[in-house]
């Protein structure tokens, strides 16, 4: 159904006109009766959203990923209207699966404690008594696809219900603050108890809605383009999720349930790598039969190290010689692929597959003239006209990899809200420049990096009452200068920490060099 907007002018001056209980995007605007051509000073449009604050930053020397990072903002901000929607014209739904697809991304750009406070409330308020899948004698209270509102969809599968540990577990994170995760605790253990029940005897959870949105993938007319099985991308999703409540019962002192998830988590990875890793054939390497969920199973530490490097070989194999230098991934792969190859040594090809004008990838859909991240990934070329959303936030979360990868700020788990954070700059060769700004609950980290020659010269403010564990290579560190004195000098006027090749800094600013190794 249409939804349009009809106004008629009644004078010459200027007029200024809104809708009182409704908001929708648009593209365009029909402009009838003029006699010259429509400018700025004719007719504005106003942004209609939850006033969140930008707090954070970020530009590199690549004009490609800025516009993709302003791309990438703009389609969230166009989606908060007090819950996190999936888009601003058609549906207006707060999806749980697109609420935590994009939730880093936005907590590196905007204060959105109190929007995500509110948020798990709207969650709790819409769950809905539900029988246990195994034993059907078992009653749970479980959240459903949407929150909140009369619309709900059925109960909210693996991969989509994630959203209420996920949410608690990133606002710690970031902000440091345990007071979701305490609030929600016992809400949080009941649904993982509940997705537990659907645990079958070979110890794989068998729930699950998708890799959503992966390329040339439609429900009804193309549901095969979904290369990821949906049990996989959950049970990788849920073994993280596990590691999360472990971490919660500590901090909610509860040992006997922190024990369990302890051992459900070590049972759900052999139980994963025993089901789902295989070998390519003709090749040496493995993976985890799509590139969705091996990229999960490296993100989340689920590959055994003696198979790490063969993991990540089959990863980039099927990228370069299956795909052709392309992703094949919906919202969950897509959300780590460009950390995680830039983590495994391989930013030049998470650059390739983000800058490719070719299908699929983030540059081809701008070089499509969109200036919001569109649901579908389509060949636009093709279609014969516009079809599903065009302006879908849960496409924003692959952004974070600006921060954590290009920009290396990421805060550490044992210290939550930046407490103790790492840097790490990992970025491809075509990139010389880069420079972010991450907010913190004491202030604003700011990495300033720049390289010539293979020498990194790196500006790094460290908030007062923080710590930075700046992670080198061996060879990084023997040529490694802090504040234009070699490592020992500076040591020797200094109290430095370096512990397993990670040197540990203090607050203040710091100008730091050192010969990056690629």
């Amino acid at each position: 159904m249409p939804q349009i907007y009809k106004y008629i002018c009644k004078s010459d001056q200027l007029e200024s006109w809104e809708p009182k209980f409704s908001y929708h995007g648009f593209r365009y605007a029909k402009i009838k009766g003029v006699t010259s051509k429509p400018d700025a000073d004719m007719i504005k449009a106003v942004l209609v959203a939850t006033d969140i604050q930008e707090t954070g930053s970020f530009t590199s020397s690549d004009v490609l990923l800025n516009k993709m990072h302003n791309i990438s903002k703009w389609t969230i901000v166009d989606n908060l209207h007090g819950i996190p929607e999936d888009c601003p014209h058609r549906e207006k739904c707060g999806w749980l699966g697109d609420a935590h697809a994009f939730c880093e991304y936005a907590l590196y750009n905007y204060d959105m404690y109190d929007f995500y406070k509110k948020y798990m409330e709207d969650i709790r308020t819409q769950m809905r008594p539900t029988k246990g899948h195994n034993n059907p004698e078992q009653k749970f209270q479980v959240p459903t696809m949407i929150a909140p509102g009369k619309r709900t969809s059925t109960y909210a599968k693996i991969d989509w219900g994630v959203a209420f540990m996920y949410l608690p577990w990133y606002n710690y994170k970031f902000y440091g603050d345990d007071a979701l995760v305490k609030e929600y605790y016992d809400d949080m253990k009941n649904l993982t108890d509940f997705y537990l029940n659907f645990k079958d005897e070979n110890g794989i959870m068998q729930d699950g809605m998708g890799d959503w949105c992966p390329p040339l993938w439609d429900r009804r007319k193309n549901p095969s383009a979904m290369e990821c099985d949906p049990i996989i991308s959950a049970n990788a999703y849920f073994y993280d999720v596990l590691n999360i409540m472990e971490t919660f019962a500590k901090i909610n002192n509860d040992a006997v349930y922190e024990a369990r998830m302890k051992k459900e988590k070590e049972a759900l990875k052999k139980a994963f790598n025993h089901e789902f890793l295989v070998s390519i054939p003709k090749t040496k390497y493995k993976w985890y039969q799509s590139q969705t969920a091996t990229v999960q199973a490296l993100q989340f530490n689920m590959v055994q190290e003696k198979d790490i490097e063969n993991v990540v070989n089959g990863l980039v194999h099927d990228i370069v010689e299956v795909k052709g230098g392309h992703h094949s991934t919906g919202i969950h792969g897509n959300r780590y692929i460009y950390t995680v190859l830039s983590k495994h040594k391989k930013a030049d090809l998470a650059y390739q597959i983000l800058t490719t004008p070719d299908f699929p990838s983030q540059t081809y859909v701008m070089n499509s003239g969109f200036t919001t991240w569109p649901e579908r990934q389509f060949e636009w070329e093709k279609m014969e006209g516009p079809t599903n959303s065009l302006n879908h936030p849960m496409h924003s979360g692959f952004a974070a990899y600006f921060y954590e990868s290009l920009g290396g700020i990421e805060s550490s788990e044992s210290h939550s809200g930046y407490k103790l954070f790492t840097v790490d700059p990992e970025f491809p060769r075509e990139i010389t420049n880069t420079e972010v700004d991450v907010p913190t609950p004491y202030g604003s980290i700011r990495n300033k990096w720049s390289i010539n020659n293979g020498l990194l010269n790196m500006r790094l403010e460290v908030p007062f009452n923080t710590k930075a564990k700046v992670i080198l290579t061996t060879d990084e560190l023997e040529s490694l200068s802090i504040n234009s004195n070699l490592l020992e000098d500076y040591r020797s006027e200094n109290t430095l920490d370096i512990i397993d090749g990670a040197v540990i800094l203090g607050s203040g600013d710091y100008q730091i060099e050192y010969l990056k190794s690629f």
